[in-house]
């Protein structure tokens, strides 16, 4: 080695001195060539890795080579230690590691090392290991980390430097190891965090440190509240085992012994929480913090009457009372000593002058029962001893109070008590803009709010939340257990928990995530299914200038101002409104009251009532008055009943009035006889209107007094509800009768009488008339039954004159006879009736629903007349599947007739129910049950009948109806028309409307409708004229099918046309699709000039575009077929009807007996009359093989 002077100018004449020679000597080996390992020579060395760095970075090469010059000449190094860097240098150039930063780092760290006075040689060759432990890892990282640790740490004692923060030790007395991460222990330091101009210190501590994880694990030391003000010897906290993360300014440890001897004797045992703010003097210092594991901590006697229990903690300077995760802190209120205020909190900030917590849970204990409230603001003056309870309506605090001691939830901004005063006082903040509070019931529900809390979900939140308590049989739900029943987020799941709170469904605890079903959130989800009582009761209050409510500690009345109106019972319209607008609520919603009870339709005024609520009643003993509204029968422009005050008045009841039952408050069950008043004493009612009937009865023959009563359905009550008792005279319709007055749709009293069994008189005893009578301002009226001759009339509402009765019947019925006057069972609902008793006629008017008679399934669509000489109708019979309509219908015991009529049946195959199988006008009828048939007679000219199904009309003189089974025999008269023969066609004309056959007809002689299977036979026929031809049908018979298709008319004769007859086609099969249009095949004959005939098969008949018939034919080169005795043809034959001669397009030959001549085919297209055929040969003609025709003179010898 070079020896080196500690002068700094001679340091450097040796570097460059040796280094030249270096240079010189070596320039050829190592200028140009890349460095593959180390020298073990210090000056060599030094060379290489300068030219290895300056190779990467020059500038940066120069200036680390520099800086290391002094500390690798220096005289620092000792023999192993340069050697232990040569072994390093090499690995970390095996292991290719960079000049930059990893060379780099190391050079700088190794001159720290061997500077700092703390380290020694046997500490290096420790640390070496680990850095070849670390060149040696794939993953360079921890590598980088060590070194940057260790830089920090000999260069200025620090274990974990950041821009953040750093920790630091006071003392070098640590060793280095490697247990699977290089670490550093230290056997005492006093550990300090900086932070942003702030420090903590943890004295007489020691521990290891992990420098690649930036991890601390100590053993023992104590923390001070120096940093607050506080003594060192009077406020600390000693600490065994923890563990720091470097990279941040903070920490926390689960278990330490706790000493402040300002408020505790003993020590506390608890957690500590420590960390580094900016900013922070002793005022403003927050840290470090305390908190007891004992939450049961007792302070007694705060103030005279007031306890704390619960947990300590100090905070910075803040000395705070808390729970933990398990138990709350709690102020505690006494009366005679006993609990009568506990607040709940997690937070109490206590100090001399006042208690508070910004969110605390408050409970009033009132006898066995409590006002509660989750959380709000929690003030406690000690100097004037008040106390003040505020929600701000924000997260948890917008929850109402429940209080189970008057059953409601109360909705109000501040509560305010003189802890020494016996009232307490529930009101809104002064200054502010809310006046209003309210009262609700516990058991409160409506269905509106229920589903607008649904929002847009496809299932109700109650719903589900109630599903899942019951899956985990338990009412203590977590956030995450929620969301995932509920496939919800957490950001969703919260507003809605927080909004479920707020209107009393649950009590949530916001910090926990977690939180337990409130009776009302099952209930809702009962009640929305009709599956438990509720109630709809609330009491709104809004006042400026007074307590909304006052709650008396005397005897726990809560007295409630600003009150309009109060809703008792929506489902039975029972409304209170108070007068002064002051409500006393006690005990389970009882209430005190003067005022307005609006009971359904009724008003009942009065002074000194009582609500019960567990009987759900009104007891009044003072009502001045009683006024009853009623539907006027009219309707507003919405279509509500017009509802108006009844005319008369009822005045000094005592009573009570019973709303609904005890439980069925909420009116789910139908409860129609509610609500209920009773009076128990003598009123009077008095009435002399002289509207009744524009006067047809006269006014002296009513009068009327009112004993005790009891009117039930005050809400809904009709004309036979309101009864008060009394005498009636009936001016001789009936006789004179004891009654009772009930309230009338006209807005009168009026009464209900039932008759007795055998019924009452009426009109000279030309009817009876039993059960109700009714008297009202619209008139003397009945509910009942009528009876007359055979026949018996019920209605709810005859309304009787002097001289006649109309009524609505609901039902009446004709008891049949077989003998003498015939009458059939009849039988109608719903049906408009007048009684002449005079004239001896009762009519029966259909409304909406037709009358039954016979067999109960016929109906008569219109009236019948009763009278003692029979029954008749006018309007529309409906019987089996038919109809009858006539002006006058005579009806039998066992049949029925017409003169004149409309008959129609119905197609009861079709979906459309009003669709006919047949229909006729204008016909004679009778009709037979016995027979079980009907016979209709055209009245002049045959009947115009139609069969839908068919689309067909005909014109019948006579038909008969078999009802059994579903057929109809039609039958006609004189001729109508002739074939081309003069033949006279019989029978009525079959015309089918079907729109695509253009009025196809023919004449049927007799015919039968099969209206099951819908088919019509029709006999008879002689012919049908389609297109240009005459159709004769085989046996004359035609079968129509449904909607108009005529089936296939096998072996029948075609003549065409039938003006010129021209061709007669016979043995043809024909389809006929219309006037104009036929289709099939058939046989014609050709006649030659010898009389000789040949059958031509027609495999295709039909009409062309202009209407005309065609034919055709194919005659075969083997059939041997002759167009004469001289000509030999095979080819095409066509027909057209228009044509006399049929046109044959093909081959033809002579027939001659010279042999020395071919008979050969040649081609033509002509028609041909057998008679005098001409074949035309011209310069076109060609034979079978296309050869052009030659004709030529032979000449011969013998010629």
């Amino acid at each position: 080695m070079v020896n080196v002077t500690s002068n700094k100018k001679m340091n450097r004449l040796y570097k460059y001195i040796i280094s030249l020679s270096c240079l010189i000597i070596s320039f050829s080996s190592y200028s140009q060539t890349k460095i593959k390992e180390f020298s073990s020579d210090s000056s060599l060395f030094f060379h290489e890795m300068e030219e290895f760095l300056t190779s990467a970075r020059k500038e940066d090469g120069k200036i680390v080579m520099d800086e290391f010059s002094w500390t690798w000449f220096g005289g620092k190094f000792s023999e192993n230690e340069r050697n232990g860097v040569y072994k390093v240098a090499n690995l970390m150039l095996k292991n290719k590691k960079k000049a930059f930063p990893d060379f780099k780092n190391y050079l700088f760290t190794v001159s720290q090392f061997v500077n700092s006075k703390y380290q020694t040689e046997k500490s290096f060759e420790s640390w070496q290991e680990i850095i070849v432990t670390l060149i040696k890892e794939k993953d360079n990282k921890n590598f980088t980390d060590y070194l940057k640790s260790c830089n920090d740490l000999f260069n200025e004692n620090l274990l974990y430097k950041s821009a953040a923060n750093s920790w630091a030790a006071n003392n070098g007395n640590y060793t280095f190891g490697f247990d699977s991460l290089p670490k550093i222990s230290f056997e005492a330091l006093t550990l300090t965090c900086y932070s942003k101009g702030d420090s903590s210190v943890i004295y007489n501590t020691k521990g290891v440190y992990y420098p690649t994880e930036a991890k601390w694990y100590g053993e023992g030391g104590k923390i001070t509240w120096e940093r607050a003000g506080f003594s060192p010897d009077s406020v600390y906290a000693e600490i065994n085992n923890y563990e720091i993360n470097f990279k941040t300014p903070s920490y926390g440890i689960k278990d330490v012994i706790f000493y402040d001897y300002y408020y505790f004797k003993s020590p506390l045992k608890g957690s500590l929480s420590e960390k580094v703010l900016a900013n922070v003097d002793e005022e403003k210092a927050t840290y470090p913090r305390f908190n007891s594991h004992d939450a049961t901590l007792l302070l007694s006697g705060i103030s005279e009457g007031v306890d704390y229990i619960g947990g300590f903690s100090l905070q910075g300077r803040e000395v705070i009372g808390s729970g933990n995760e398990d138990k709350d802190a709690f102020v505690i209120f006494y009366k005679k000593n006993i609990p009568f205020l506990k607040m709940t909190a997690k937070t109490f900030i206590i100090k001399p002058e006042r208690i508070v917590s910004q969110m605390a849970a408050a409970t009033f204990y009132i006898k066995a029962d409590s006002i509660f409230h989750p959380g709000l603001s929690f003030k406690f003056f000690l100097a004037d001893r008040s106390v003040t309870l505020i929600r701000d309506h924000k997260g948890i605090k917008i929850t109402p109070y429940f209080n189970s001691y008057h059953q409601v939830d109360m909705d109000f901004e501040s509560l305010n008590w003189k802890v020494d005063s016996p009232m307490i006082e529930f009101k809104n903040m002064e200054g502010g803009t809310k006046t209003d509070a309210t009262f609700i019931s516990s058991n409160y529900f409506r269905k509106d709010e229920y589903m607008q809390m649904m929002t847009l979900q496809t299932t109700h939140p109650l719903y589900n939340i109630k599903k899942l308590a019951e899956k985990l049989d338990t009412n203590y739900i977590t956030n995450e257990q929620l969301a995932e029943f509920t496939l919800k987020s957490y950001s969703q799941l919260e507003t809605m928990l927080l909004d479920l709170s707020n209107k009393g469904f649950i009590n949530y605890n916001y910090d926990g995530k977690y939180f337990t079903l409130k009776d009302k959130l099952i209930n809702w989800v009962k009640a929305s299914g009709g599956n438990v009582d509720y109630d709809v009761l609330g009491f709104y209050s809004n006042t400026k200038n007074y307590s909304n409510a006052t709650l008396s500690l005397l005897n726990y009345d809560l007295k409630m101002r600003g009150i309009n109106s109060v809703n008792v019972s929506d489902s039975q319209e029972v409304i209170i409104y108070p007068s002064q607008k002051e409500i006393t609520l006690k005990k389970n919603r009882d209430f005190d009251f003067s005022g307005v009870v609006q009971a359904g339709r009724f008003d009942i005024m009065g002074r000194n009532f009582s609500f019960k609520y567990d009987d759900f009643k009104i007891i009044m003993p003072n009502v001045d008055s009683l006024r009853i509204y009623a539907e006027t029968g009219e309707q507003d422009i919405e279509g509500r009943p017009v509802i108006k005050p009844v005319k008369t008045v009822i005045e000094n009841i005592n009573g009570d009035l019973l709303i609904d039952k005890p439980n069925n408050k909420s009116g789910v069950k139908k409860a129609d006889e509610y609500p209920i008043i009773n009076s128990y004493k003598d009123s009077y009612v008095f009435y002399n209107k002289k509207s009744i009937l524009n006067g047809v009865y006269n006014k002296d023959e009513f009068y009327f007094h009112v004993e005790p009563f009891k009117i039930d359905s005050l809400d809904n009550f009709d004309n036979s509800q309101l009864r008060f008792k009394g005498t009636m005279l009936s001016a001789g319709i009936f006789p004179d009768f004891e009654e009772t007055l009930t309230l009338q749709p006209d807005h009168s009293l009026g009464f209900q009488k039932q008759t007795p069994p055998s019924g009452f008189p009426m009109y000279g005893g030309k009817g009876t008339f039993k059960d109700t009578i009714l008297l009202s301002h619209e008139g003397l009226r009945g509910n009942g039954k009528l009876e007359y001759i055979t026949s018996t009339t019920y209605s709810n509402d005859f309304i009787f004159f002097p001289d006649s009765m109309n009524a609505i019947a609901q039902k009446f019925s004709i008891e049949e006879s077989p003998v003498a006057v015939e009458f059939p069972p009849v039988e109608g609902e719903n049906v408009f009736t007048r009684w002449f008793p005079t004239q001896d006629i009762m009519i029966h008017k259909v409304i909406d629903k037709p009358i039954a008679m016979y067999d109960m399934k016929s109906y008569m669509h219109g009236q019948t007349t009763i009278q003692p000489d029979g029954l008749t109708g006018t309007g529309t019979f409906e019987f089996q599947k038919a109809e009858l309509e006539a002006n006058r219908i005579r009806f039998n015991f066992k049949d029925f007739a017409s003169d004149t009529a409309d008959f129609r049946l119905k197609d009861e195959g079709n979906v459309d129910a009003e669709a006919l199988a047949f229909s006729t006008n204008n016909v004679n009828a009778f009709v037979t049950f016995d027979g079980r048939y009907g016979q209709f007679k055209s009245n002049g000219g045959g009947s115009h009948i139609e069969m839908e199904p068919m689309q067909y009309i005909c014109f019948m003189d006579e038909f008969k109806w078999y009802m059994d089974n579903d057929d109809i025999e039609l039958t006609a008269g004189a001729a109508k028309e002739t074939d081309a023969s003069g033949v006279n066609l019989e029978g009525a004309q079959f015309i089918s409307i079907h729109p695509e056959q253009d009025s196809l007809s023919f004449y049927s002689t007799k015919a039968k409708y099969d209206i099951k299977n819908k088919m019509i036979y029709a006999d008879g026929v002689k012919f049908l004229n389609v297109a240009d031809a005459m159709v004769y049908p085989d046996s004359n018979k035609i079968v129509i099918e449904k909607k108009a298709k005529m089936q296939t008319l096998n072996n029948s004769k075609i003549i065409a046309s039938y003006i010129t007859q021209n061709h007669i086609i016979y043995n043809s099969t024909v389809n006929v699709f219309g006037k104009k249009k036929y289709a099939g095949s058939g046989y014609i004959d050709y006649v030659d000039e010898i009389n000789k005939s040949q059958t031509i098969y027609l495999q295709n008949i039909g009409v062309d575009s202009s209407g005309q018939t065609y034919a055709s034919a194919d005659i075969k080169d083997t059939t041997k077929f002759t167009l004469s005795p001289n000509y030999e043809f095979y080819g095409k034959v066509k027909l057209f009807a228009n044509n006399e001669f049929l046109t044959f397009k093909g081959f033809a030959r002579i027939f001659h007996d010279c042999n020395l001549l071919g008979r050969n085919w040649f081609s033509f297209e002509s028609q041909i009359n057998p008679e005098e055929i001409y074949i035309p040969v011209d310069t076109t003609t060609k034979d079978v093989f296309g050869n052009p025709l030659i004709a030529s003179i032979f000449l011969s010898p013998d010629s």
